[in-house]
């Protein structure tokens, strides 16, 4: 059923038909003739000023969009069954028009009312062929959607129309997965509906005539509600943004709110939530107080109980790691040695508590009989560290914000270990010989070839050395040509790399070469005198290595059992051999001579020999006229005559001794008659003997008494310079004092005091290394008198000159004044600016009670350039031909509300 208002309006003493079906919204005034037209209508004219002979229409208007008071001639309402598409309209705007037109050139009022009822009649009448949408029955047409929700849609057509497409919110479907268009277009079918597919649709036929049709209806959509959450208990860092995430499901929106601990949080009041789209909540720069109880409430329409969710949210750290006892907080890197115990440790801190996780080096829980884990998987112990296995070890501490993790690389060390060095050989000289040493280890050893203890001479003119290394094992060859007695001996590889500990492995080449004394070493000819002690030296080489023996008078005295004679043999290398006779007491029967015989296999029938003579002499006599030549206060010069008799032998030198009482002595040697004795304590008694020697030792002493120089007091220091830095702190800088009264200088002393003042010094304790001083918190403005002192054990140096140090910016006369420090002059500086703002905004405020604040505005705001034109483009609605003029209000007719904006055209 479609009913159309068709008004008969009179404006301004002209009569006009008007369609006020569905475009105004009127109301008849009680006891009046007459509408109030509330907004927007079209009034259809005729323009008088076209000719009217021709007897046609040439132009139409539309005369107003404004609301207004008009007079009602009469109403025609038209009750149709049939849908009116817009053409129709067209042809019942295009009569109405015809009726108008009547008017001017009819004076008959019934036939003009004639003539329009037969146009409408002629309208309504004409049937003609459409489409129509028969599936839904309604618009809108509401369905819930969701997977699997397949609905379709039906437009029929009719009278020769075929349904060619249908729109969707003005865009043409196509057939896909989920739509589908069947019976040649006339069935519409949406699978798994959703929101996406609400809004307008529009089925669209057209016939052979080239003619178009349409039907349209609105779909509305629907999806059932729910929340869905990952976790109800949540963890959200401390003074981070955290999320309370969750998941609002349903179509359409509807109201979401949430509370926490059961106060409802206004979005609108606080900048500290967010609430997003899909319902989750925000909070920024979480704290303490943000924890508790989060519930979120979702209004369903058209239904009284809403869905609710609560939230536990805990307010955590993000973990980290913390120091443990005397460990360290997390594993670190470690060098270790195959087959060695070693700890790793690792602690977490956070809130929620962290979980501490270690893993190996296959990226796996630790499982295995060699691994501990103790104190709450704080401790890692690992037992028989394993090279290719222990070389990686991994603690992760996690809680529910966040995981960290720690790599500790483990260097196992392997001690170098020699497996296989060529045996002892025996060869004849001028031989070749190749001596093998293979050796493992981590990381790579290398191999050092040593004889007798010394370095083998590799390179011109001497062995060949050659490595070869295959896979982690190296094979060190040694190659030696006219191997003679000075290759013989003994050969040590030593294998090392970069731990401290080395391996070595032996093997001797004999090169078969009888035994020689060696006349070089010692003297043929030894002193001694009766009573003393003496010395004798033999040597002897040869491959192998030979045997000594001592013999007087033919006697072999190796064996005799004699307390006053000693023999010492030392093996220096595999084939030299040292023996040393040692005679103690001498008395007549010792002097004589001696015989060092020495033997090896090759020639053990015929010994190398060699004779040393023993010869008697006497002791030399005590140095002459020792006395003391200087002394400080740190040191002793002494000096002296030679001995008047040297007893026979050579001068070999002095020995000086000197201690203080109830102490024993200490030696120092030289070969000149003087020595100065440095190191010694200041004002204190040594005791002094001096001693000559010759070859038969050190004869009697000459024995003197001294002591050191007592200290004496220190100078001032020098170029004092004094530099102020503020009102209350003076700095004072140095030189060292030139001389210190022979110990060292303790420390420098700063005097001072007010200059005005009878007060005692003030003294402040510098350490000796400084050369600098800043005195601080003195009383502000003061004048001071300052002076500086040197200070050993001796006592305190004279003073130094005394300076005059004024803290004010100018000196002054008098006592001095009191000023401001730098803190109290900040703080009054800001009390100022903030009693300024005050007054500031009182006075705005001020302003603002008495309205003085847009007259101030106005004085200094820019004028409209534009406001005038505006003016002249405002109109009004009146019955009278009088319009608006000279900006007298008063001039509007009674029954105008008031003037109407007409630039914008319909």
């Amino acid at each position: 059923m479609v009913r159309i208002v068709v008004a008969e309006v009179s404006i301004n003493q002209n009569t006009y038909l008007a369609d006020i079906t569905s475009r105004s919204k009127y109301s008849r005034s009680s006891g009046t003739n007459s509408v109030i037209v509330e907004s927007t209508f079209l009034i259809f004219q005729f323009d008088q000023k076209l000719s009217t002979n021709q007897g046609a229409v040439t132009h139409l208007t539309t005369v107003a969009s404004c609301p207004f008071r008009v007079k009602l001639i009469r109403t025609v309402v038209v009750n149709y069954r049939r849908k009116i598409n817009r053409c129709h309209w067209k042809i019942i705007h295009f009569f109405i028009f015809s009726y108008n037109l009547s008017k001017q050139m009819m004076g008959n009022d019934q036939l003009r009312w004639i003539i329009c009822w037969l146009s409408l009649l002629m309208i309504f009448c004409n049937v003609d062929g459409q489409v129509s949408i028969t599936q839904p029955t309604s618009s809108p047409y509401t369905v819930q959607g969701g997977d699997g929700i397949r609905v379709c849609f039906q437009c029929t057509p009719s009278n020769g129309y075929r349904v060619v497409g249908w729109n969707h919110n003005n865009t043409r479907l196509v057939s896909s997965d989920r739509i589908s268009l069947e019976m040649d277009n006339k069935d519409l079918c949406i699978s798994d509906l959703n929101p996406r597919d609400l809004g307008d649709y529009t089925c669209i036929g057209n016939n052979n005539a080239g003619q178009t049709r349409t039907a349209s209806f609105v779909l509305m959509v629907t999806l059932g509600y729910s929340i869905r959450a990952k976790s109800r208990q949540q963890t959200i860092p401390y003074f981070r943004n955290g999320l309370v995430d969750c998941n609002v499901n349903g179509y359409p929106r509807t109201n979401i709110s949430w509370t926490f601990n059961g106060t409802l949080i206004n979005f609108s009041l606080t900048s500290k939530y967010r609430l997003f789209g899909n319902g989750s909540l925000q909070i920024y720069s979480v704290n303490y107080n943000d924890a508790g109880i989060y519930r979120i409430t979702v209004q369903r329409p058209n239904q009284g109980i809403p869905l609710t969710e609560s939230f536990t949210v805990n307010v955590g750290f993000y973990p980290r790691f913390y120091r443990y006892n005397r460990y360290p907080g997390y594993p670190v890197n470690l060098t270790v040695l195959s087959g060695s115990n070693f700890t790793l440790s690792c602690n977490g801190q956070g809130i929620p508590t962290p979980n501490i996780t270690w893993l190996g080096s296959n990226g796996l829980p630790l499982f295995n009989s060699r691994y501990r884990i103790s104190n709450d998987r704080r401790i890692l112990d690992i037992f028989t560290a394993r090279r290719n296995f222990d070389s990686q070890f991994t603690c992760t501490v996690n809680n529910t914000i966040a995981t960290i993790s720690r790599i500790a690389f483990i260097t196992i060390l392997e001690r170098p270990t020699i497996s296989f060095l060529t045996s002892p050989i025996s060869i004849s000289a001028g031989s070749s010989v190749y001596l093998r040493c293979v050796t493992t280890g981590y990381p790579m050893p290398a191999v050092t070839w040593y004889r007798d203890g010394a370095a083998v001479n590799i390179g011109i003119g001497g062995a060949v050395k050659r490595d070869v290394v295959s896979g982690e094992t190296l094979t060190s060859y040694l190659n030696m040509t006219n191997v003679g007695i000075n290759q013989a001996g003994i050969y040590t590889c030593s294998s090392h790399n970069n731990i401290p500990y080395v391996t070595n492995r032996t093997t001797e080449v004999v090169t078969n070469v009888g035994a020689q004394a060696d006349f070089s070493y010692g003297s043929s000819l030894v002193r001694g005198a009766l009573t003393g002690s003496t010395t004798m030296l033999c040597r002897a080489s040869g491959s192998p290595r030979p045997i000594i023996y001592w013999s007087k008078n033919n006697v072999n005295i190796t064996t005799l059992a004699n307390p006053s004679v000693s023999i010492t043999s030392n093996n220096i290398s595999s084939i030299a051999i040292v023996s040393n006779l040692t005679i103690r007491s001498l008395n007549i029967s010792n002097f004589g001579s001696y015989v060092c015989s020495s033997y090896n296999r090759r020639n053990q029938n015929s010994p190398s020999n060699r004779a040393i003579q023993l010869q008697q002499i006497d002791f030399p006599s005590a140095p002459r006229s020792a006395m003391l030549s200087s002394s400080t206060t740190t040191s002793l010069s002494i000096y002296w005559q030679r001995p008047s008799s040297l007893g026979g032998g050579n001068l070999q030198g002095y020995r000086v001794g000197y201690r203080r009482r109830n102490l024993p002595f200490e030696y120092r040697y030289t070969q000149s008659t003087q020595i100065t004795l440095s190191n010694l304590l200041d004002d204190t008694e040594y005791i002094i003997e001096v001693r000559a020697s010759n070859d038969a030792g050190y004869g009697p002493s000459n024995t003197i008494t001294v002591r050191t120089t007592k200290p004496a007091r220190p100078s001032a220091p020098i170029n004092i310079q004094i530099r102020l830095l503020s009102k209350d702190s003076f700095s004072i800088s140095w030189s060292p004092a030139l001389y210190d009264g022979g110990v060292p200088i303790i420390s420098y002393i700063i005097s001072y005091r007010l200059y005005y003042s009878e007060r005692n010094w003030s003294d402040e304790y510098v350490p000796r290394y400084e050369r600098s001083h800043t005195i601080y918190n003195l009383p502000l403005g003061g004048h001071y008198e300052v002076r500086m002192f040197s200070l050993t054990k001796a006592g305190r140096s004279h003073p130094s000159a005394s300076f005059n140090v004024s803290l004010t910016p100018t000196s002054t006369s008098g006592p001095p004044q009191a000023q401001l420090t730098t803190t109290q002059l900040g703080g009054i500086i800001v009390a100022c600016i903030v009693l300024s703002l005050i007054a500031l905004d009182l006075a705005i405020y001020y302003l603002h009670e008495k309205g003085l604040t847009a007259v101030i505005i106005n004085v200094f705001a820019k004028p409209d350039e534009t406001a005038g034109s505006k003016v002249n483009d405002i109109v009004t609605c009146a019955y009278t031909e009088t319009p608006y003029r000279n900006g007298n209000q008063n001039q509007y007719p009674k029954d105008i509300q008031y003037p109407v904006d007409l630039t914008s055209r319909v």
